[in-house]
Order: structure tokens, then sequence, then C-alpha cells
């Protein structure tokens, strides 16, 4: 069985994934950025499908970067502002 991990991180302002091996290492990485809205001051307000796409897109990317596939994946964890 696979020792990989995948990591999420969705902050305030972007989604970092990160794939790493057994050892360790960092094996692939992606950052991407997604927009924030005010609809009136004080407040602020994200997009969840935005938020989703954007997730996914930055999973795919380091998943392409490991050059692995989400069956080589053991576990994922995420993390959230």
């Amino acid at each position: 069985m696979s020792e990989t991990v995948l990591a999420i991180d969705a902050g305030t302002t972007n989604v970092t994934a990160m794939i790493i091996g057994a050892d360790g290492q960092v094996i692939g990485k992606a950052a991407s950025p997604y927009k924030l809205r005010y609809p009136k001051q004080g407040f602020v307000e994200q997009d969840p499908e935005e938020l989703w796409n954007t997730t996914m897109t930055t999973v795919t990317r380091s998943l392409s970067e490991a050059n692995l596939t989400t069956s080589d994946l053991s576990t994922i964890g995420i993390t959230g502002q």
C-alpha cells in the first residue's frame, strides 16, 4: 500500500496542495489564488464553487508534478482557514 499523502490547505486567498512521499519529502506542490468578494463595507465573501474548482485544479497540478494519480494516495489531509 502507498504511503503517499495529499495535503490541502484552503487559506483565505489561495489553495495549496502538496504531495508528500513516505520519506516525508514533498514530491509535488501547486498553489492557486482565488478571488474574494466585498459585497459591502466590512463584509468578505468567498464563492464556494470557485473555491472547489480552484482546489480541484490545484490538486490535479500537484499530482501531475509528482507523476501520480489519486489511486496512488493513502490519505488526504485538509486544513482550512
